[in-house]
């Protein structure tokens, strides 16, 4: 699945539950099963500005960040 710059800025510009749904079917495309609990603010905005490419994040800091989040089975 290939996204382009435009698709990400308008990802970035879904309100909370809607931008947290959307990663969440991202997320199960590639076999990760996300909590419907939407993230703090704080880390909705770190997604935000990775999206809008103000910001870069390590893939270590992005499993980290989605791991927090990870469904418990």
């Amino acid at each position: 699945m290939n996204i382009n710059k435009d698709e990400l800025r308008a990802l970035s510009n879904l309100p909370d539950a809607q931008l947290w749904e959307s990663i969440g079917k991202i997320a199960k495309d590639h076999g990760y099963s996300l909590a419907e609990i939407t993230p703090s603010p704080k880390d909705l905005e770190k997604i935000r500005s990775v999206l809008r490419g103000g910001e870069s994040i390590s893939m270590r800091d992005a499993a980290r960040l989605l791991n927090s989040y990870k469904r418990k089975k």
